[in-house]
This record gives structure tokens, C-alpha cells and sequence, in this order.
């Protein structure tokens, strides 16, 4: 009956992949404490463990059936949607699921990333620009990904100073690929 718990529980259960215990302990919580935070804890738990798509998105309806203006849950929704598209290379939906979690959640910048990433996809290379640019300037990944597709859309716009400055930083970063552009 306690929230924090039932958090720290679901943690463990995340350290030790057991999907079995976490269920049984979420349907006994959800006894005592039908609330979004139950769900929205469990739900993250097993989008964290790479839970099957299809089930996950199954329990993400039945959550948003009974918390329809819940924000947290509408953004897994769409999350593992957006996903799953790109996943599957259907860029035109995945970029569609992006740009409204974007709009969702403008402070995540692995969702601006991801739109980025998508524009560049579909060669609408001035597009994906102030995506990248808003990921680069919150300095908040240092994997250069961010960097690799600016360098990439600027190299196709035909600026080609500007591009190499930023592969060379991807590249300084060990991005995949960006070694072989420098």
C-alpha cells in the first residue's frame, strides 16, 4: 500500500529481470492502490526490460482506458509506437510519433534527437537542423549522434566547412561511421 515500495520493488525486480514476480506483485498493488503512479511504475519496469511490444502496448491501453488525460502514460503510448516504427524503418510514422512527444515532453532530448534523426531519414535535411542544434546545445550527450547527423545534413546541404567540423567532433566522440567521414 505504499507507493515508494512498491518503486524500490520494482527495481529489484528490474536488476533481476523476473517480468513473473513483477506482474503478480503490480496485480496485488493495483488491489490496494489503483492509482496512475502503480501503472506508470510498472509499465516503465517493463520498458526497461525490453517487454514484447505487442503485450506492453496491450497493458499501456488498459492503462490509458482508465487514466485517459494521464500525460505519463500517453507518452509511453507513443514511445513505444514511434519505436516500434522506426524499428520496423516506417520513418514517415516514427517521425509522427516523435514530433508529438516532442511537443509532449519538449525536455526530452533523445525524443528532439530522434526527430532529427527522422528528418534527416527523409532528406529534409534544414528540418532535422534545429533538432540536432537543440540536443548539441543542451550538452547532455557526449555519444555524438547529435553531431554525426548535423554533419551529415550540413555535408548535404552542401556546406561543407561546417559539416566536417562537426563529423570531426563525432568522430572525437567514437560515433559509428563518423571515423570513416573525418
Amino acid at each position: 500500500s505504499n507507493i515508494g515500495f512498491y518503486v524500490i520493488l520494482n527495481d529489484i525486480y528490474r536488476q533481476s529481470r523476473d517480468t513473473l514476480s513483477l506482474t503478480k506483485t503490480f496485480r496485488k498493488c493495483i488491489q490496494y492502490l489503483p492509482t496512475v503512479g502503480v501503472w506508470d511504475s510498472y509499465i516503465s519496469t517493463l520498458m526497461a526490460l525490453n517487454y514484447p511490444s505487442d503485450r506492453l502496448l496491450s497493458i499501456i491501453q488498459t492503462a490509458q482506458k482508465q487514466f485517459p488525460n494521464e500525460k505519463s502514460i500517453q507518452e509511453k503510448g507513443l514511445l513505444v509506437k514511434a519505436t516500434l516504427a522506426m524499428n520496423a524503418s516506417n520513418i514517415p510514422l516514427a517521425l509522427s510519433g516523435f514530433l508529438k512527444l516532442a511537443e509532449l515532453n519538449p525536455t526530452r532530448y533523445d525524443y528532439l534527437e530522434n526527430v532529427g534523426v527522422c528528418y534527416f531519414a527523409t532528406k529534409k535535411y534544414a528540418l532535422a537542423l534545429p533538432y540536432l542544434d537543440r540536443v548539441i546545445a543542451a550538452k547532455i550527450y557526449a555519444n555524438g549522434r547529435a553531431e554525426y547527423f548535423k554533419s551529415l545534413c550540413l555535408l548535404n546541404l552542401g556546406q561543407k566547412q561546417e559539416g566536417c567540423f562537426y563529423v570531426k567532433i563525432a568522430s572525437s566522440r567514437n560515433y559509428p561511421g563518423a571515423t570513416n567521414l573525418a
